[in-house]
């Protein structure tokens, strides 16, 4: 061994410190706990999020289609103020960031907010679609009779930021669950 602290460090770390069969035993006792709890926990994260994705796409559609109606009359009855009553109700929930109400021609009724660009051929040209671009969603609706057409931005980074609260939570999970068995071992 060589004199001083670097050579010290440089000894232990490339030469390896001698392990005991008890330590040997005892690291294989704690890494695969803790690798399975690990592979546990991501899986478990990715399925809430993937659930609650899901479940945000579904509000969002049911939404849509029970205004739909109401925005079909207003549009037949050439009434303005329900309309944007109605535009007013769908902007009220939280993820929805931007709408726009186009009649049969393309031309803007009600626009409310900021529509965000997609990419070229992501909106299907014909039909109702939701659109999912990472935190980018657009959902458009056709209102029926009038050709009309509904487009909403929606903002889903509270999804995302849920998923990264859920993965620091349990990455502290973890690092206690680590702790706790190598007290116990």
């Amino acid at each position: 061994m060589g004199f001083g602290y670097g050579i010290l460090l440089h000894d232990i770390f490339l030469q390896g410190a001698p392990m005991s069969l008890k330590t040997r035993l005892m690291l294989c006792i704690l890494i695969l706990p803790l690798a399975l709890l690990t592979g546990l926990v991501i899986a478990v994260c990715e399925f809430d999020y993937r659930h609650s994705q899901q479940q945000l796409a579904e509000r969002l559609e049911q939404t849509a289609q029970v205004l739909l109606p109401s925005l079909a009359d207003a549009l037949e009855g050439d009434a303005p103020r329900a309309l944007r009553r109605t535009a007013d109700r769908l902007m009220a929930m939280d993820e929805i960031r931007a709408l726009t109400i186009r009649d049969a021609e393309g031309h803007a009724l009600v626009a409310m907010g900021g529509m965000r660009a997609l990419p070229t051929g992501s909106l299907d040209a014909t039909g109702d679609t939701l659109v999912q671009l990472d935190d980018r969603w657009r959902l458009q609706e056709t209102i029926s009779p009038t050709g009309a057409s509904l487009s909403m931005d929606i903002d889903t980074s509270a999804l995302t930021l849920g998923y990264y609260r859920t993965l620091a939570i349990a990455g502290l999970v973890l690092l206690l669950s680590g702790l706790l068995l190598f007290i116990l071992a």
